[in-house]
């Protein structure tokens, strides 16, 4: 079904469910920050993929062991699937659609904007696994950090 949905709107037939998943945390993380601002968090994704060895849809839909949050919080309350439904018709989605194909299969066309980050926030929080550490770089509204990936 989703597949359809987005052959009719986006001419992309092909997509996996690793890619939609992708586009859409893209989508709902920094949207409102444009394209360079999307690209920085494809980056977190492909960086942290490369520190955990494993796909970026392991990183994207990985939950916290204590507490059961998800590592990118636009998917607490919702889940991969949904977040795809809600927002695949977002004006934003097919740019992160193609940065989340560069992401999984092209990463070493995404640059590295973000220096090597493995997390990100909004730059008026100081989350407690920020405090006392500065950001490799400030894109938009986001600090990117370049920290350690449990």
């Amino acid at each position: 079904m989703l597949g359809l949905v987005l052959c009719a709107q986006f001419s992309v037939c092909a997509q996996s469910y690793e890619h939609r998943v992708i586009a859409a945390v893209i989508v709902a993380e920094a949207a409102d920050q444009g394209t360079t601002g999307m690209r920085a968090v494809g980056e977190v994704i492909h960086a942290r993929s490369v520190k955990l060895d494993c796909r970026p849809l392991a990183v994207v839909t990985q939950r916290n062991r204590s507490s059961g949050v998800w590592a990118f919080s636009c998917l607490n309350g919702v889940g991969p699937k949904h977040l795809v439904i809600r927002l695949q018709n977002s004006p934003e989605f097919a740019t992160a659609l193609r940065i989340a194909r560069q992401v999984v299969d092209q990463p070493a066309h995404l640059g590295n904007t973000t220096r090597g980050a493995t997390f990100f926030t909004k730059k008026s929080e100081t989350p407690k696994w920020a405090r006392g550490k500065r950001p490799t770089v400030v894109i938009g509204d986001h600090a990117f950090y370049r920290l350690p990936v449990p």
